[in-house]
C-alpha cells in the first residue's frame, strides 16, 4: 500500500509540474464586471475559495479580518474562516473580494436550553438552528461540542447567525455556535427601538445600553438611529459598550449579494440582516422567515432587488475544496480546516484511497461539528490559485526577495510570500530555519505557490506508528482522562500539556498513537 507521505511527495511533483488548466476560484458576483464595485454579505457555506449562499468567490487577493472582544478589526489568516461564520465581503469590478470580515452577532453565557425545539438563548436573545436539509437556511455548524445536544448551561458562547424576528419577538438564526474554552466578552445583536445621549434599547431585549462613555461607532461615520441592526460589544460581563457595529452596504458599493433571514416584510419590501430590501414584484412569494439570496443594486442604505432566491439547507449543502492534512484515517482527516468524516462516501479519482496531501472536492452534510462526506473526488492536477496546505521545515528565508523555502514529504518547495502575508503566533522576523511551519498557500498557473499565511506548528513525534492531528476539543471527560477532537477520541495518558489546562473550545495541537485506542504522545494548545 502506499504510504500517506508518499502520496503526498507525488501530489507535489504533479504540482511542481503544473502549468496553467483552468480557474480555481469562482464565478463573479451578479451586476459586478462592468466597472461597478460589489459586496456580499452572509454565512460561509463552503470553503472553495469562499462560497456564501450559492456564490464561489475567488479569494486569492482579499486580506480577512475579523472583530475581536471589544469590536477592534484585526487582521487574521484566511485559515481561520470557518463554515457558518458571518461574513461582509468588498469586491473588486472584476467580482474578486479585496477585504472580508467576520462579524459574530451573540456571545455571552447560555442561560436556557429548548432540547425540543432545539433552541436555547445567550443574554435572554433566542437562537435558533438548523439540522436537516428541509430548515430554512445553511445546517448549523458547531466548534467545541458534538452538536446541539452537546451544549450545556452556562457555557459560554460565540454565535454566527442571521438576525430574525416572528410572533415571539427577536432572534438569530445560528450558523455556527463555538463552545469557548474560557468566559469573556458579550455581544448583543438586535433592532433598535430607542437611542437617546445616554441610553439605548434593542427590541425585545430587556438591557438597557449606556452610552454614557461614548463607545466606538462602526463603521466610520456611521451612526445609531431607531430601526438599524447593531451589534453591541462589551470587553466584559458588565454591558457597558465599547463599540457599536451597524450594519448596512459597505461603502462605495453599487452591487450587493446578500443572504440572510427574512423579516419586517410589508408593502412588498423586507429587511435582510439590517439592509432594507426594495423588492416590489419579486416577494409575492416570500414570508418572514424565509432564508434568501438577494441580488440587487445599492441604493443609499438599501438594495433595489434584481433577484430573489428562497434557499433552504438542501441548497446549502457545504463544499471544500482543498488539500488533506492530519490524516488519521477514511473517519478523521481535515481539509481546510474542517473536520471530514469520509467512512462512509464516494470516492473516485484514486485507487489508493485517501491521504495527506492529496487535492479533494468533497460535497457532503453537516453532522454537528464534522462535514460528513457523500462524494469525494481526488484531483491530481489541482487548478489554478487552488488553496494547499503545506507543513514541513524551513530551509531558507530571503526575506528582502520574500522568498521561502521548506521542506515537505522530502520535496524542497520554493514558496514566494503574498503582499497580503498574514504571519500567526510568531513574526516573520523570527523565523528561522529549522523551524517547522504550517502554509497556506494558493497554486500559481506556473507550478509555483503564493503564500498567504504561515504560522509555527509543534514538529511531529519521532515516534514510529505517530499521526498528527489539531482541532477543537469536545467532549472533555477529566475523570477518563480522555477528550474528542475531530471525531477521534483520544487518552491523556498522562501526558503534560503545554500551553495551559483542557477544557472544551479549547484548539489544540496533538501527536497520537496511530493504533487504537488513541494516546496521545503530545499535547500543545494553542494559544
Amino acid at each position: 500500500m502506499t504510504s500517506p507521505l508518499s502520496r503526498f511527495a507525488l501530489l507535489l511533483m504533479l504540482i511542481a509540474g503544473l502549468f496553467a488548466c483552468g480557474g480555481g476560484g469562482g464565478g463573479l458576483a451578479s451586476g459586478v464586471g462592468s466597472g461597478g464595485t460589489g459586496s456580499a454579505a452572509g454565512p460561509v457555506t463552503g470553503l472553495a475559495s469562499i462560497i456564501l449562499g450559492t456564490q464561489d468567490y475567488d479569494d486569492a487577493e482579499a486580506s480577512f479580518t475579523r472583530t475581536n472582544s471589544s469590536g477592534v478589526a484585526l487582521t487574521m489568516a484566511a485559515s481561520q474562516l470557518k463554515l457558518g461564520h458571518q461574513v461582509e465581503m468588498t469586491l473588486d469590478a472584476q467580482g474578486k473580494p479585496q477585504r472580508l470580515h467576520i462579524q459574530a452577532q451573540l456571545a455571552g453565557l447560555i442561560d436556557s436550553i429548548d432540547s425540543v425545539h432545539a433552541s436555547l438563548s445567550v443574554g435572554g436573545l433566542r437562537v435558533l438552528t438548523i439540522a436537516s436539509a428541509q430548515g430554512p437556511g445553511p445546517i448549523s455548524s458547531y466548534s467545541g461540542t458534538p452538536n446541539f445536544n452537546g451544549l450545556q448551561l452556562q457555557q459560554p458562547v460565540e454565535i454566527y447567525g442571521s438576525y430574525g424576528e416572528d410572533a415571539q419577538g427577536p432572534y438569530i438564526l445560528a450558523s455556527r455556535i463555538a463552545v469557548l474554552a474560557q468566559d469573556g466578552a458579550r455581544l448583543w445583536t438586535g433592532r433598535i427601538v430607542s437611542v437617546s445621549a445616554h441610553t439605548l434599547q434593542l427590541y425585545g431585549q430587556n438591557t438597557r445600553f449606556s452610552l454614557d462613555a461614548p463607545p466606538r461607532i462602526t463603521p466610520l461615520g456611521s451612526s445609531l438611529q431607531a430601526g438599524e441592526l447593531v451589534t453591541i460589544h462589551a470587553s466584559s460581563a458588565s454591558g457597558l459598550p465599547d463599540d457599536v457595529h451597524v450594519y448596512g452596504p459597505p461603502a462605495g458599493s453599487t452591487q450587493m449579494t446578500l443572504s440572510g433571514v427574512v423579516y419586517g416584510l410589508q408593502g412588498g419590501n423586507f429587511s435582510v440582516q439590517g439592509i432594507p430590501v426594495q423588492a416590489a414584484g419579486l416577494s409575492s412569494s416570500l414570508q418572514n422567515g424565509d432564508f434568501v439570496q438577494v441580488q440587487g443594486s445599492v441604493s443609499g442604505a438599501s438594495v433595489q432587488a434584481q433577484s430573489i432566491s428562497i434557499r433552504t439547507a438542501a441548497d446549502l449543502l457545504p463544499q471544500l475544496k482543498g488539500s488533506i492534512t492530519h490524516y488519521v484515517g477514511p473517519n478523521s482527516f481535515i481539509v481546510r480546516g474542517v473536520p471530514v468524516d469520509a467512512s462512509q462516501a464516494q470516492i473516485t479519482g484514486s485507487a489508493n484511497g485517501l491521504g495527506d496531501g492529496q487535492f479533494v472536492s468533497i460535497q457532503g452534510s453537516l453532522q454537528g461539528n464534522t462535514l460528513l462526506a457523500q462524494q469525494v473526488q481526488v484531483i491530481s492536477r489541482p487548478p489554478a490559485l487552488a488553496t494547499i496546505d503545506l507543513e514541513g521545515t524551513l530551509q531558507s528565508i530571503d526575506l528582502v526577495h520574500r522568498l521561502i523555502t521548506m521542506v515537505a514529504a522530502g520535496q524542497v518547495i520554493p514558496l514566494q510570500l503574498a503582499s497580503n502575508l498574514v504571519v500567526e503566533n510568531t513574526s516573520l522576523a523570527s523565523l528561522i530555519t529549522g523551524n517547522y511551519v504550517g502554509v497556506e498557500a494558493q497554486l500559481q498557473s506556473d507550478g509555483s505557490y503564493q503564500v498567504n499565511s504561515i504560522h509555527l506548528s509543534p514538529a511531529p513525534s519521532l515516534q514510529s506508528g505517530s499521526l498528527e492531528t489539531h482541532g477543537s476539543i469536545y467532549n472533555y471527560d477529566p475523570l477518563q482522562g480522555s477528550f474528542m477532537v475531530n471525531n477521534i477520541t483520544v487518552f491523556i495518558n498522562g501526558v503534560p500539556v503545554q500551553g495551559g489546562s483542557l477544557s472544551n473550545g479549547s484548539s489544540v495541537e496533538l501527536s497520537i498513537t496511530a493504533s487504537l485506542p488513541h494516546q496521545a504522545l503530545s499535547i500543545s494548545l494553542d494559544q
